[in-house]
């Protein structure tokens, strides 16, 4: 199971009212989201893409994420889903973490998913259209 296989799409506002795991936003979140973020970096730059990011993934409950980190979080989040030209049912980026709702951090991890499915169908249509092959004799 990759990381993109652990992202977290379908937290409810029973989740929250429960606070359960899905329902707290914390270091589990934001080293899943992190961790995420360094995987698809990797995956553009092999792809030739110039995606320069270096996200926080050893997060822990002690812990205090400040203002500067959050906008880096979701700064980071911007480059990456600024990379492509996204679909048009990926949600955008949220504006600030403050006062994040549930909604807005299934969003995070849906751009996620997103940029995931269109990285591999990117690499898929290279062999459909003939690009593999072209200026070979």
């Amino acid at each position: 199971m990759g990381v993109i296989d652990t992202l977290v799409l379908d937290r409810t506002a029973q989740d929250v009212a429960a606070l359960n795991e899905k329902g707290t936003y914390n270091a589990t979140d934001l080293n899943r989201v992190g961790e995420a973020q360094a995987y698809l970096a990797g995956r553009f730059r092999a792809c030739g893409y110039g995606v320069s990011i270096a996200p926080k993934v050893n997060w822990t409950m002690e812990d205090i994420p400040w203002q500067a980190d959050m906008d880096r979080y979701l700064a980071d989040l911007r480059a990456l889903r600024g990379a492509l030209r996204m679909m048009e049912t990926t949600p955008p980026v949220p504006g600030s973490m403050a006062g994040l709702t549930w909604e807005q951090a299934n969003d995070i991890e849906k751009i996620l998913a997103d940029l995931e499915f269109l990285l591999n169908n990117m690499a898929a249509a290279w062999y459909y259209c003939g690009e593999i092959y072209a200026g070979e004799v």
